[in-house]
């Protein structure tokens, strides 16, 4: 008998759960056979290849509105890969049930039964479990990467990128190119221009460096410093637009504002460029009332001091004074 013939004898509900009954007697008490649905067998993985089961079924379970779904397969030889197929087959077919059903939020409680009506000549020798197969794998597992898991920004590239992307903020986004220029630089020079264009682009795409900077930017370490300048242009022009706006008011109080947000600035720079013990030596030296003088000093040297010692000296002179 061919898989035709077979095809026409299931065709039926009560052929169905005849099999049921025989091959599964300990599910075929929780199917409700008077609701057997027979389901359009053929379906496409996302690869565009054909796969599908010769026959499926659903059926309601008993008392409820648990679904319980059933796949025949007809199969004259052995396949030694058929628990992968029957796998695909019945992953496909859930997907296509949440897509038909998107009312069912809760999938938890869907049964697959399935069979492989052998046909042919001998005994079955084929795997029957996923396990004989693939004794490693465990299908559906997965694990999660977002911010906040696995370990610390300097050792997960994953996190230091996602880092890059959601937070923005002129800290946020130096603290994470830092740890993703030691990721890369970790790697080789490859690897450390494929991340310079890489992190360049999302920088670019979000407007915290230009294109022109991204060109002159073949490695992480460049694309770090033209990031740096970028902050450097801004402070400056951010503490004119503050110091002329304070002008042009003219009155006291805005004034003080002015120069206080003027001071909060170039803390958080140095902050984001020397980290935080140097930044909180900063604001000691500037003060409650930041003198206007002061402030200018403290904004050239952000600009010209090329690391947190060489500014932090230059704060401390600024104290002795």
């Amino acid at each position: 008998m061919q898989d035709p013939a077979f095809k026409r004898v299931f065709r039926h509900p009560a052929s169905i759960e005849r099999l049921v009954r025989a091959y599964a007697p300990e599910r075929a008490g929780i199917v409700d056979f008077a609701t057997l649905e027979r389901l359009d067998a053929e379906r496409v993985g996302e690869a565009m290849v054909r796969r599908y089961p010769d026959m499926m079924w659903i059926a309601r379970v008993r008392g409820g509105s648990d679904r319980v779904l059933i796949l025949v397969e007809f199969q004259g030889l052995p396949d030694p890969t058929m628990p992968l197929r029957m796998a695909v087959y019945e992953l496909l077919t859930l997907q296509e049930l949440v897509a038909r059903m998107p009312a069912v939020r809760d999938w938890r409680s869907v049964e697959v039964l399935s069979f492989v009506v052998h046909h042919g000549r001998g005994r079955w020798r084929a795997p029957r479990r996923l396990e004989r197969l693939f004794e490693r794998l465990r299908p559906g597992r997965y694990r999660v990467v977002s911010r906040g898991s696995g370990a610390s920004p300097a050792v997960d590239l994953a996190r230091a990128v996602l880092d890059l992307e959601r937070d923005r903020s002129p800290e946020g986004t130096l603290a994470a190119v830092r740890a993703l220029e030691v990721a890369a630089g970790a790697s080789g020079e490859e690897y450390d221009r494929f991340m310079a264009r890489c992190v360049g682009e999302m920088l670019v795409s979000t407007e915290r460096i230009t294109r022109a900077q991204l060109r002159e930017a073949r490695t992480m370490a460049q694309v770090k410093t033209e990031y740096q300048r970028n902050l450097e242009r801004y402070g400056r022009d951010w503490f004119r637009r503050g110091r002329d706006e304070g002008m042009r008011v003219g009155r006291d109080e805005g004034i003080r504002g002015a120069r206080v947000e003027q001071a909060e600035m170039l803390c958080r720079m140095v902050r984001a460029r020397f980290g935080v013990e140097v930044a909180g030596e900063l604001a000691e030296l500037l003060g409650g009332r930041p003198d206007p003088a002061r402030l200018a000093e403290a904004a050239g040297a952000v600009i010209e001091c090329a690391t947190g010692e060489e500014f932090r000296a230059w704060v401390r002179a600024s104290q002795a004074e």
